[in-house]
């Protein structure tokens, strides 16, 4: 089944909901989406240990024409500890 959501946190909601109904899933988003969800990981996700699957497609390398977009990539490579190539865009 999919289910589409306006907002990453949103998305977030309803995977706790399908977890507590019995279901697993994934949260797919961009990297831009990625700072939405502070606020439902820390409140929601964590504390009651929901298995969460979150994918997080990259914008902002190479060649990207939105400056935005590069820093929001670089910044979330970083707190995701990830040693990706947009990490290294100065």
């Amino acid at each position: 089944m999919s289910v589409n959501a306006t907002r990453e946190d949103e998305a977030l909601g309803t995977l706790a909901g399908a977890y507590m109904g019995g279901l697993r899933g994934v949260v797919m988003m961009q990297t831009s989406g990625f700072a939405l969800i502070a606020n439902a990981l820390a409140s929601l996700i964590v504390p009651y240990q929901i298995p969460a699957i979150i994918v997080v497609s990259e914008r902002g390398t190479l060649g990207e024409f939105n400056i935005g977009q590069v820093t929001v990539a670089r910044d979330a490579a970083a707190d995701a500890g990830c040693a990706s190539p947009s990490s290294t865009i100065r």
